[in-house]
């Protein structure tokens, strides 16, 4: 069970864990506290290991206190002392901050000896509590912060969107835009990057309008997940409107071109044309290409069947194995393709005056699909993405004559050889 509580900046959570335990902890900006109940003992003890902002330094402060809970065996009676426990804490922590600010220290000894200037030893009974309470704000419940670096919020974020099981290529890309964010600002708390810091981050590079909304969508992403952690307060990119992106064109192969490509694939390399094969007249992005295999091709119900786990949306699709797919997969190869990326780095640098726009393959599917089937709905199903994309994207991008001519490319005479 664990319940939040605030006092004042304090902020307090109980967690019940087990039956003869409670872990608690009180975060005051950056001050950290935990105590601990032992039931046979029947005492509170409040140690803190406190790191507190002063200007641009932290420094250390331990506080140590301990209190009894006579008279009772009742582990939620032991919480509620603690509860008043903290509001003591609370109130001497401000006292504590208060002096060192003053005084410009950049150090803080521990708590003990006769008595402190606010009245308060380093052990407080409950005596002590209520003149200490009365300096702190009244309880109310909200969520606990728990103050993080910007380092340390991506790696939470990171990790823990690994158990949740994203996929690879969404942790990588994760990684390579927050790691720009994180750059001069690594040891900053999340907290302290105002919407300013997010503006000049953004101002002061040279990334196209595209880069730039997708960087700061993923900055985004990372503080509604801090947020919802406790590991920050407000969500500062929520305030930058994101950047349009920079119109681009798709780029697409003409049906001579897909012929070329294939045919010099075929020459070189049956286990890469046969994964083109499959880029081009089903649609595949080339990471899912490159993890479906041959039990996936079921060329006696023909279809080809793009799994769950192996589709960017993590959705299950099935696409339908047209004619011109099937007698280019009748030449043979075997799927997955391994060492994609030097494979085709090496044969795209081999192609003759062709060039090789992002996402080609799939784009030219997309295009050529749209136009010869006249279906939007199926061709987004098989696609695996929304009609609206395909609409902004492919909508008259290519003539139905040069459609026709995409899905009438067949082999031409003759053999190639497996690599």
């Amino acid at each position: 069970m664990t319940t939040f509580f605030r006092i004042g900046r304090i902020f307090l959570r109980e967690e019940w864990s087990g039956q003869n335990a409670i872990v608690t902890n009180i975060h005051a900006g950056f001050v950290t506290f935990s105590r601990s109940v032992t039931k046979p003992r029947k005492q509170v003890q409040v140690l803190s290991r406190a790191p507190v902002l002063v200007g641009k330094s932290r420094v250390n402060a331990r506080l140590s206190c301990t209190a009894s809970c006579r008279g009772s065996d009742d582990l939620r009676a032991a919480a509620a002392a603690l509860s008043e426990l903290a509001v003591s804490i609370a109130a001497l922590v401000s006292v504590l901050q208060g002096k060192l600010a003053n005084s410009q220290s950049h150090s803080l000894t521990p708590l003990s000896g006769p008595t402190s200037s606010n009245g308060c030893d380093g052990r407080t009974n409950h005596a002590q509590l209520p003149a200490l309470a009365s300096t702190a704000a009244p309880v109310s419940k909200v969520p606990m912060p728990d103050a993080a670096t910007v380092t340390e919020a991506i790696n939470t974020f990171l990790i823990a969107k690994a158990r949740a099981g994203k996929s690879e290529r969404y942790l990588r890309t994760m990684k390579n835009s927050l790691s720009k964010f994180a750059r001069g600002r690594s040891q900053k708390l999340l907290d302290e990057v105002t919407v300013l810091d997010l503006e000049k981050w953004l101002a002061g590079s040279d990334w196209n309008g595209t880069t730039r909304h997708g960087y700061m969508r993923d900055v985004r992403t990372l503080y509604n997940f801090a947020v919802r952690r406790g590991l920050a307060a407000l969500n500062p990119a929520r305030a930058i409107d994101l950047p349009e992106r920079t119109p681009a064109q798709t780029g697409i192969h003409t049906p001579e071109q897909v012929q070329k490509v294939l045919e010099a694939a075929r020459k070189r390399d049956l286990n890469l044309c046969r994964a083109l094969a499959v880029r081009y007249f089903a649609g595949l992005r080339s990471a899912e290409c490159d993890r479906i295999s041959e039990a996936d091709i079921r060329l006696e119900q023909g279809l080809l069947e793009v799994r769950a786990h192996n589709a960017k949306t993590r959705r299950r699709r099935l696409v339908t194995i047209q004619p011109a797919l099937k007698e280019w997969l009748a030449l043979g190869g075997q799927l997955p393709l391994h060492d994609v990326g030097n494979r085709m780095r090496k044969f795209v640098a081999s192609l003759d005056g062709i060039a090789w726009p992002h996402n080609v393959t799939r784009h030219s599917f997309c295009s050529y699909h749209l136009a010869h089937f006249g279906s939007a709905s199926k061709t987004a199903l098989e696609a695996g993405h929304s009609e609206a994309m395909l609409f902004g994207h492919y909508r008259a991008l290519v003539t139905p004559k040069a459609a026709e001519e995409f899905w009438e490319i067949r082999p031409a005479h003759g053999g190639g050889r497996a690599g």
